[in-house]
């Protein structure tokens, strides 16, 4: 019996695309992906897709053989821009607690770098989704102004900026 793995979920920029990683334990399956729109081929377990809008893939896996069927779905989440907030605010109240770039999960190979007035280096994040929790070797930065840069790593220029920490 085969068993579908539509893969991890996707983020991407609007007007960007990626590749699903659908994945079969067994080989004689037949493949289909729904929707069928904004995708290069729906019966290929890696197909390019494109959505417009957040979409969920559903993988079907049919055996040649009549060994039965199994389903398994992706979600591509789809970022309009890279929003990069200007604030956050660290005080444990579970609102902006952490400086989050939700989009930046669109480009896993991204450079963050968060410095502090005296141009050290406070805090980085090379191709994962931590967030900058205001602090410093585990000490919470004072409340200012702190210049920040990413790299895309993508071609695009390096975009600088200023994020603030406040109480």
């Amino acid at each position: 019996r085969p068993i579908a793995n539509a893969g991890p979920d996707k983020v991407i920029i609007n007007g960007d695309a990626t590749i699903l990683d659908g994945t079969s334990n067994v080989t004689g399956v037949f493949v289909l992906w729904k929707p069928n729109f904004n995708i290069t081929s729906a019966t290929d377990l890696t197909p390019l897709v494109n959505p417009v809008i957040g979409t969920t893939y559903t993988l079907t896996l049919s055996s040649k053989y009549g060994c039965g069927t199994s389903e398994d779905s992706v979600f591509v989440k789809v970022f309009s821009k890279l929003f990069i907030p200007n604030a956050f605010t660290p005080n444990n109240d579970r609102l902006n607690d952490t400086w989050k770039i939700e989009p930046l999960e669109a480009y896993p190979l991204a450079v963050l770098k968060v410095f502090n007035r005296y141009g050290q280096m406070i805090f980085s994040n090379n191709g994962t989704s931590k967030q900058w929790d205001g602090k410093y070797k585990s000490i919470l930065q004072p409340v200012g102004a702190y210049p920040y840069t990413i790299d895309l790593r993508n071609g695009a220029p390096i975009i600088k900026g200023i994020v603030y920490l406040l109480l």
